[in-house]
């Protein structure tokens, strides 16, 4: 016969472990000119999303060399 003991130290695992999964956070996603950037929250129970890496001109190589920004071709999908 299982002993209480050792059942219940199991059974709170598991039930905190559905719990802690139920709050997880979908990650923010932004419409920009080129399409769709995701983000991430800055902290887990913050509501501040953090963007990295946004694009906001072509790069500088080739014709685009020592010239005003160009704009940046749009892309499909999410960044």
């Amino acid at each position: 016969m299982l002993r209480l003991d050792e059942v219940l130290p199991v059974l709170l695992s598991l039930i905190l472990l559905g719990v802690d999964a139920g709050f997880a956070q979908q990650p923010p996603r932004a419409q920009v000119d080129g399409g769709v950037v995701e983000g991430s929250y800055y902290d887990a129970r913050s509501a501040d999303a953090v963007f990295k890496g946004i694009p906001f001109a072509a790069p500088p190589v080739g014709d685009l060399r020592w010239k005003p920004p160009a704009p940046i071709p749009a892309w499909r999908g999410i960044r």
